[in-house]
């Protein structure tokens, strides 16, 4: 999809509306929304990703992560509300994120406490593997399990293309929160229902009202 609008519950999951490459209209059925973080490090900003996975599975026999949108903030209370709004408006269930990183991770526990929004905030797995993270996206770019918007160069997609084996991983800021993401989706990982197939949804406008 080139830009995804707004995603709301239906049938056990969710329903992604939006444009896709063509410029047209389309929904796309998701089973569940998680979202990465890269805390701001102050030379290099803070940084997330959230992606969702499909229930149509693809070619190979996966369900793709489909993006959805992504940000980046020099200031933590900025990244901070930044990613909590699109996280209640992507309808996101989890965020990995490293806790040993500054202290941002229980800044942000205690900002999603003051707020009142239950949002399961999970230390990333492994997440001072860096090598484990770049197997594991070299490994969903390989089976076409990450769908990034054709014509719209994201921050996530630029990072990529200039990575190389013998890379520093230090200033791919955006590498470091899709690896924390992918390596939650391998750690907990949830069976995914078809609910497509056996219903049908009803017609929705971009902004995901019946």
């Amino acid at each position: 999809m080139q830009r995804v609008d707004t995603v709301q519950p239906y049938a056990g999951g969710y329903l992604a509306h939006g444009i896709n490459d063509g410029g047209a209209n389309v929904t796309v059925g998701l089973s569940e929304v998680r979202v990465g973080v890269q805390w701001p490090t102050g030379k290099y900003p803070g940084y997330y990703i959230i992606l969702g996975k499909r229930v149509k599975k693809n070619t190979e026999g996966q369900n793709p992560l489909l993006f959805l949108c992504e940000g980046e903030e020099r200031m933590p209370q900025n990244l901070y509300q930044k990613l909590s709004d699109d996280i209640s408006k992507m309808r996101a269930i989890a965020v990995y994120a490293d806790r040993h990183e500054g202290g941002c991770y229980a800044d942000f526990f205690d900002y999603l406490g003051a707020r009142g929004l239950n949002i399961q905030l999970t230390p990333a797995p492994s997440a001072t593997d860096k090598e484990y993270g770049a197997v594991l996206m070299q490994e969903h770019m390989k089976q076409k399990t990450l769908q990034f918007p054709a014509l719209k160069m994201t921050t996530i997609f630029t990072q990529i293309r200039s990575m190389t084996k013998g890379t520093d991983y230090e200033e791919f800021y955006a590498f470091h929160a899709l690896r924390y993401l992918l390596a939650g989706f391998a750690k907990f990982q949830e069976p995914v229902v078809d609910w497509m197939m056996v219903k049908t949804p009803k017609a929705v406008n971009a902004q995901g009202w019946t």
